[in-house]
């Protein structure tokens, strides 16, 4: 087996859950023997099961080999936080069309990188990486995500869900006013929100919203936190996925979403195309791109081009899902079909085979393990 050193998160953001199933998708394959680096050291052990907190725990006190391949799944200048082995392999994930410079040096002192979708891959490529860029997309376990989760509850208005980390690069804001000005509470519709910081997401949710409109159909913020086996059933209680995001590294919960047949509203930008397209999903279309001082103050947003997206097109999005005509069980058909050709664990670990081959085909024995 190849040794692996998989230097990641373990806590309830996007980067973790990526991470973890890459670890257990590799482990599983029976030929890597993964070692877990937290970068925090402290493993968070909120929505993850005690069954796998345990196995996790256990790969993470393995000692550390000094011949495995090290597997930076951070952001590049967290590269540092560990002491880098002689083999090192780097997550080149970005949101938008320019990663910040020192980004690309990290990466470059690496032996190769790994992009999730083909819109990191060619991003990074253009500014500036001369290292290997292997397109490997993110894992989806589907023993959990599948089309026979059941329901956790069953509502009785259509129900639309976001998932996301309450920042404006998600969309909530554009999200809320097309919600405001497409249904009235007379409509049997609601929207469901999944975010962090739930006070602060409620708070600011409703003088938004007060700014818009006083009459609008029901939104609820659910604040119960759900483990890996049961959040599948959270997720498959939704008529609809919504993400008007300006942009992603992957997507995941909307890849997510089609594994468990539900209809996607998603823009047609960034990561996301990796499984989004106009023949499974409903795409947000994007009218042109802004410049950004800082969006969300986050250091590397800054001076970033983000799509424009029209409110009138998420309100007529949104009006599509609730027809639940033939068009849509179609499209959630086919997304439900290419997601489980294209984002399983064997298909995943395929990916990381070629890009050992490729990599270290010349140090492949000195790097091996009994």
């Amino acid at each position: 087996m190849i040794p692996i050193d998989y230097v990641c998160f373990i806590n309830q953001t996007g980067y973790s859950q990526a991470a973890i199933s890459n670890i257990l998708a590799l482990s599983e394959s029976g030929k890597y023997d993964v070692r877990l680096n937290c970068i925090h050291k402290k493993m968070q052990k909120k929505a993850i099961s005690t069954s796998l907190f345990n196995r996790l725990t256990e790969m993470a006190e393995k000692p550390q080999n000094p011949h495995s391949v090290q597997i930076f799944h951070t952001i590049p200048p967290m590269h540092r936080r560990v002491t880098n082995l002689r083999k090192k392999i780097a997550y080149a994930t970005f949101e938008s069309f320019a990663p910040p410079k020192d980004w690309i040096t990290y990466i470059n002192r690496t032996d190769a990188a790994i992009a999730p979708s083909d819109f990191n891959q060619k991003t990074f490529l253009h500014q500036g990486v001369s290292r290997p860029v292997h397109k490997i997309p993110h894992a989806i376990d589907f023993r959990l995500w599948n089309e026979n989760v059941t329901k956790m509850r069953e509502y009785d208005r259509f129900t639309f869900l976001f998932v996301g980390t309450w920042r404006k690069r998600k969309g909530w804001d554009l999200l809320l006013e097309a919600w405001a000005r497409e249904f009235s509470s007379k409509d049997n519709v609601q929207l469901v929100i999944k975010t962090d910081k739930n006070e602060k997401a409620q708070n600011e949710a409703i003088n938004y919203l007060r700014k818009i409109k006083k009459d609008y159909a029901p939104i609820l913020f659910e604040k119960e936190i759900f483990d890996e086996i049961t959040i599948p059933s959270f997720f498959r209680s939704a008529d609809c996925f919504i993400c008007p995001t300006l942009g992603e590294g992957f997507g995941l919960p909307a890849a997510q979403s089609m594994a468990l047949k539900i209809p996607v509203i998603i823009t047609d930008f960034s990561g996301c195309t990796e499984y989004a397209n106009k023949e499974n999903c409903i795409l947000l279309d994007t009218s042109g791109f802004t410049m950004h001082d800082c969006l969300d103050n986050i250091p590397q947003f800054s001076k970033q081009k983000w799509p424009r997206i029209k409110i009138k097109d998420i309100q007529s999005a949104m009006r599509l899902a609730v027809k639940n005509d033939t068009k849509n069980t179609d499209r959630v058909e086919r997304a439900y079909s290419f997601v489980k050709e294209n984002f399983g664990y064997e298909t995943i670990v395929s990916l990381f085979d070629n890009m050992m081959e490729n990599v270290y085909s010349a140090n492949i024995a000195k790097i091996t393990t009994v």
